[in-house]
């Protein structure tokens, strides 16, 4: 599960339980970059801009429980190849408001989100 810290500038820190957060793998902000949990140090390659996606006739207020994209500049984070797969590998691709680069976002309490994949129906760790 994840909370999500806005910094500031409409873009958001992604936070796991362990205190570190989501980071694009070496600062790059490429297509193809992969995706880890990362220790925290404020860098771009760590903030999000959380944009709604509508499937439904709810309206999002902060980070409401829906469906989202979450892009970092002109790429959105994507399940690679579309993967079904357990423990797939998830990166930065091309934004196309494919299934596999939209998450479900679903807050469990305590301002702690389960972040589960459109596409596969697997829940981000």
């Amino acid at each position: 599960m994840f909370r999500f810290y806005e910094n500031g500038n409409g873009r958001y820190y992604i936070m796991a339980k362990t205190g570190r957060v989501i980071d694009c793998a070496g600062g790059s902000l490429k297509s193809g970059t992969n995706l880890q949990i990362y220790a925290f140090n404020g860098t771009a390659a760590q903030q999000w801009m959380v944009e709604k996606v509508v499937l439904s006739v709810s309206q999002i207020a902060n980070i409401a429980d829906g469906y989202y994209l979450f892009k970092s500049g002109d790429l959105c984070m994507e399940v690679t190849d579309a993967s079904k797969d357990n423990q797939a590998n998830v990166g930065l691709g091309t934004a196309n408001e494919g299934e596999h680069q939209i998450f479900k976002i679903t807050n469990k309490g305590n301002n702690w989100y389960e972040v589960e994949n459109l596409n596969s129906g697997k829940v981000l760790m």
